[in-house]
């Protein structure tokens, strides 16, 4: 059955788990079976496990309470499974300096357990690392696409973070599906157009691609219309400071599959994306703060002077 394969995988593969560790399984109403299914599968590695049921509503879901971080603490491992995450920026602020590993899987269905089952982890864990490398590294990213994005960014001083899907190590933290290198780039340094024809997580499914003006890192217009107008009524409830660019990403997992889920789209292997938002907002609050991730197809992405993505073909060499 799929659901028992993805929690072996999980917990072999992903958390390293072994015989006699304690794992935590935190769970809301929607998960639950999943989390008994991997609390049977924990139980049958040895591993001490119990499961907590959980309901994240209202401001609680932006970080775990001190309770549940005060059992966290006491357990090698956690896993957390919810409709909505935790606010990833509070988290990996908190549970960075815990010696629990962690991992947060979204909306988990049969239908999106394929990457996880499928995704060869090692080859991630390489590819996502090396790029994050190349973002720390780099000053100056150009990114362009044949239906018209041209954007400069500016990548000095800026740090390069990998999702490899793997935490096998105390006081490492990541997210499935797997396969993404990041950074919160400097926006006010980030100039150009994006053409965004992949996918937008508020929007089921693009009708048309979207033109976005970007100036000194914030949408200055959105060009279109029918997806476009839903776009705009949203960013125009959200205000201005919604508009800036706080993330930007790669995706690295070639087992990823597109239109799936926002969440996988935009791990698929040489797609990019950016996450729009407030500073002080991270990801999926469930309130109008929440950021808003859109996933461009084919990208062509120079750090530097050096092709890293020739229309959505990964040019770098990993072992």
């Amino acid at each position: 059955m799929p659901l028992e394969k993805a929690a072996r995988i999980i917990l072999s593969k992903c958390l390293g788990t072994t015989k006699n560790e304690t794992l935590l399984i935190i769970a809301d109403s929607n998960h639950l079976e999943f989390g008994k299914i991997l609390q049977i599968e924990s139980q049958k590695l040895k591993v001490q496990s119990a499961l907590l049921d959980i309901s994240l509503n209202g401001p609680q879901n932006s970080t775990f309470s001190p309770f549940i971080m005060n059992l966290a603490l006491q357990s090698n491992g956690v896993i957390l499974l919810t409709d909505e995450p935790v606010n990833n920026h509070l988290a990996d602020l908190e549970l960075s300096t815990l010696k629990t590993r962690f991992i947060s899987l979204v909306n988990v269905e049969e239908k999106n357990l394929h990457c996880i089952i499928k995704t060869r982890y090692r080859k991630v864990k390489s590819l996502s690392q090396k790029l994050a490398d190349i973002l720390t590294i780099g000053k100056k990213l150009t990114l362009t696409t044949m239906a018209g994005s041209h954007i400069h960014i500016c990548l000095t001083n800026v740090k390069g973070f990998s999702n490899t899907g793997m935490a096998v190590y105390p006081g490492q933290i990541t997210t499935l599906p797997a396969g993404e290198a990041y950074c919160h780039p400097i926006g006010e340094h980030c100039e150009g157009t994006l053409i965004v024809d992949g996918a937008i997580d508020i929007i089921e499914k693009l009708s048309a691609p979207v033109e976005l003006k970007i100036s000194k890192g914030l949408i200055k217009r959105i060009l279109g219309n029918g997806d476009a107008d839903i776009l705009r009524k949203q960013f125009k409830a959200r205000g201005v400071n919604a508009r800036q660019i706080i993330r930007f990403g790669i995706g690295t997992n070639d087992m990823a599959r597109f239109g799936v889920s926002i969440d996988e789209s935009k791990k698929v292997l040489g797609v990019v994306y950016f996450t729009f938002g407030a500073e002080n907002s991270t990801h999926h609050q469930g309130n109008g703060n929440t950021p808003i991730e859109m996933v461009i197809t084919k990208p062509t992405v120079v750090i530097d002077g050096k092709e890293i993505i020739q229309n959505g073909v990964i040019m770098i060499d990993t072992p």
